[in-house]
């Protein structure tokens, strides 16, 4: 039975590895997609990438499965990178242990937040 009017339909999966493309929709998708009533136009369909971060690459992939699937496919990017503002302090590790916080911005420093006992201290 098919959608009497526009619908949303929400899932965290859907897609697999193609065989020519690194990605495709799978029976999921393609069975949403069908029960929309999306006949004689091409069905829009938005992807999420939030839990991997929003990458680019796999942003790309999921394009590409659009197009393959003769979707029109729009992406969401809630976090795109970089995520945070370049705060102009860069931060010194030697091996595993926290030299230095150097900057070339005046007035701009660093703090270390740790655990001490059952508090949180800076």
């Amino acid at each position: 039975m098919t959608a009497p009017e526009p619908t949303i339909v929400a899932t965290s999966g859907g897609h697999r590895a193609g065989g020519r493309t690194g990605v495709m929709f799978d029976a999921l998708v393609h069975h949403a997609v069908d029960l929309s009533g999306a006949h004689g136009r091409r069905p829009r369909v938005m992807y999420v990438g939030t839990a991997i971060g929003d990458a680019e690459h796999f942003t790309a992939r999921m394009a590409e499965a659009g197009r393959t699937a003769d979707f029109d496919l729009t992406p969401l990017n809630l976090f795109p990178m970089p995520n945070m503002e370049d705060v102009g302090v860069g931060l010194v590790y030697r091996g595993t242990e926290l030299v230095e916080a150097v900057t070339e911005v005046p007035g701009k420093g660093s703090y270390v937040v740790g655990r001490g006992g059952d508090k949180t201290v800076e």
